[in-house]
């Protein structure tokens, strides 16, 4: 499973590198698994949404130099497809799906950084969350704003084009939705505002 992972790497913290971290990610795992213990529940239901964005571009693609340079970069059948999707924005998906009000699943159209998912988790306390990137299509990666302020690959603009805040525009919808198919808030008129 793929959680959000736009800027994470074996090679960081007090278990890096791949060994070591393969190793401690496998005694979690085998933890988790022995710990589970599977149930029926009395009343099944699946409560779910998908929302649709396009946010502000932070690169050009109307621009054929722009277009060309991706091109060299990476595979220019792939950018020629991408520069025309993101011409007039950065088209986005997200799906939020609570399951028997027990469990939420988030779901997102590129490679969030794990802080919108680690932050999703604190926020949603009444219910456990499980958070997917790269789901619904690809539209790149979603840095958090402080990554954004602090540079690097995956907030870089060129990887990362669409507008400042993006990814937390999109985990303040996915939240609401948690709470509004639980019931803890009643449901509101859903405006996404298009940007270019």
């Amino acid at each position: 499973m793929q959680g959000a992972s736009g800027d994470l790497s074996p090679n960081a913290g007090r278990h890096g590198g791949p060994r070591c971290y393969g190793e401690k990610l496998a005694e979690e795992a085998i933890a988790l698994a022995r710990a589970i213990r599977p149930r029926a529940p009395e009343r099944p239901e699946i409560r779910a949404r998908t929302e649709r964005f396009v946010f502000g571009a932070r690169v050009d693609f109307g621009n054929p130099m722009v277009i060309s340079m991706y091109g060299l970069a990476f595979f220019p059948e792939l950018v020629r497809n991408f520069g025309l999707e993101f011409k007039h924005g950065i088209p986005a998906e997200l799906t939020t799906v609570v399951l028997n009000r027990e469990l939420a699943i988030v779901a997102g159209s590129g490679e969030f950084f794990c802080n919108h998912a680690n932050r999703l988790r604190w926020r949603a306390y009444d219910i456990p969350v499980l958070f997917f990137g790269y789901c619904n299509g690809h539209s790149l990666y979603f840095p958090t704003i402080e990554a954004v302020s602090e540079g690097g690959y995956g907030a870089d603009k060129r990887v990362a084009p669409s507008e400042v805040g993006a990814g937390e525009r999109m985990m303040d919808h996915a939240l609401i939705a948690i709470y509004e198919m639980l019931g803890k808030i009643k449901k509101g008129p859903r405006r996404h505002a298009r940007r270019r």
